[in-house]
């Protein structure tokens, strides 16, 4: 089963009071991000789609080439993002993972339980 996954890090985490966006602050020495798209490839997802915006270019830098990013240059929800992501993902697997970016606490094995949840799943979507 060929895997997606689009990881939400567009926005301005207005509530950290802080210039930098809200997936590069550090937990444990390691950037926010960096959990999420560890979980990503844990689960199978060989290159996660990343949505920026805010802080986009600082976001790119500290992930480097380890995905693939989707500028969400009007940012209007969680659903928007999701969008935004649509064109980039059309006929390209099985299975779309949406995540936060902010999530350090998403473990690998969650997120391999989730795919083997969804793929007996009958329905069009699983949820954590």
């Amino acid at each position: 089963m060929k895997i997606n996954t689009i990881i939400l890090a567009a926005g301005q985490g207005t509530r950290m009071i802080s210039e930098l966006p809200k997936v590069l602050h550090p937990v444990n020495n390691k950037p926010l991000i960096l959990y999420s798209i560890q979980a990503a490839k844990a689960a199978g997802s060989d290159q996660p789609l990343i949505i920026i915006g805010n802080g986009a270019d600082a976001v790119k830098k500290t992930v480097g080439d380890g995905a693939r990013f989707v500028l969400q240059a009007e940012r209007l929800g969680t659903a928007h993002a999701v969008m935004v992501a649509e064109s980039e993902l059309k006929g390209m697997g099985d299975l779309v993972l949406v995540i936060a970016g902010d999530m350090p606490l998403l473990t690998a094995d969650t997120m391999k339980q989730l795919v083997e949840k969804q793929s007996i799943n009958q329905g069009p979507l699983t949820m954590l």
